[in-house]
């Protein structure tokens, strides 16, 4: 997977470490209006997503795309656009397996349409916007 490389140190955590990444969560959710949070809330549901409870990961991944929505307002960061993509992509990988194929679609095509923007910048977008397209033509 894409992000396979990023999540290592999920798997490895204990109890402490846990607890640490929920506490983390609750001060970013205090502050919210930093950007940074919204990269937190990402990789947090992306070890929610690891260890099994997706409806926290879901929960942080909409809370991620939130935060970010209200920064692109701003105009464009690659950042933002980045965290937001990864996100849409992840959240729609987990509505998918519910079975809630339409909503899950429509974030498969959002995040589509931002690595398409993000390839623009940089090369280096070119595998995530292959898995993106790759998701989609499973659909049609």
């Amino acid at each position: 997977d894409y992000n396979d490389d990023k999540d290592g140190e999920c798997e490895e955590s204990n109890e402490t470490d846990e607890a640490r990444t929920i506490e983390d969560i609750r001060i970013a959710k205090k502050n919210a209006h930093r950007f940074k949070t919204a990269s937190d809330y990402l990789e947090a549901a992306k070890c929610y997503t690891d260890k099994g409870d997706l409806q926290k990961a879901k929960e942080l991944y909409i809370d991620a795309i939130d935060i970010c929505e209200k920064y692109l307002v701003g105009g464009f960061t690659e950042d933002t656009y980045r965290v937001k993509a990864e996100c849409c992509r992840n959240f729609a990988d987990i509505i998918k397996e519910e079975g809630r194929l339409e909503n899950a679609m429509a974030f498969y095509q959002e995040a589509l349409r931002i690595y398409k923007i993000l390839k623009f910048y940089s090369p280096d977008y070119e595998q995530a916007l292959s898995e993106v397209e790759r998701r989609i033509k499973i659909f049609t």
